[in-house]
């Protein structure tokens, strides 16, 4: 679970796979908002005001060589994140890393954060990780429907 915090990503929650090959982020790990899934997700569903001011910041160096470094083509996938309400990353900022997230909401129906699902790009390639997409949305409408109870 990654929320927005200024000019990155915190991860604030995070259940490690039983799997003996495993990634985890770590909770208190920031990481940049325009690679990997759940980054780019939260940065899609700025406002456009937010945003630019984000974009005006970003350093579109490479992490990988799948990292997004052209604000154009960015602005285009952030487009795609807010008309499908998902976005997948293989490989932005950690090499060999597939990763779905989908949008939890706040009280106001604003996108609060990021949850996601996250793997070996051997475990998780697009069509195996696209299958947990609904079981995903569940989840962060379940934790949508506990808003008394998470404030982030």
């Amino acid at each position: 679970l990654c929320i927005h915090k200024g000019f990155s990503r915190l991860c604030i929650a995070e259940i490690p796979s039983p799997h003996p090959l495993k990634y985890t982020v770590g909770i208190g790990i920031s990481l940049p908002l325009q690679a990997g899934a759940p980054g780019k997700l939260l940065l899609a569903y700025l406002s456009v005001s937010e945003r630019k001011k984000i974009l005006g910041h970003i350093n579109f160096r490479s992490l990988t060589n799948r990292t997004i470094t052209d604000k154009k083509q960015l602005l285009q996938e952030l487009k795609l994140i807010r008309e499908q309400g998902w976005a997948t990353s293989f490989g932005e900022l950690i090499e060999g890393v597939s990763c779905l997230a989908v949008p939890v909401v706040d009280r106001q129906e604003k996108v609060a954060a990021s949850l996601n699902i996250l793997g070996p790009s051997t475990r998780l390639p697009e069509k195996q990780l696209m299958t947990y997409l609904d079981v995903l949305k569940d989840a962060a409408d379940g934790i949508a429907s506990r808003r008394g109870v998470f404030d982030f």
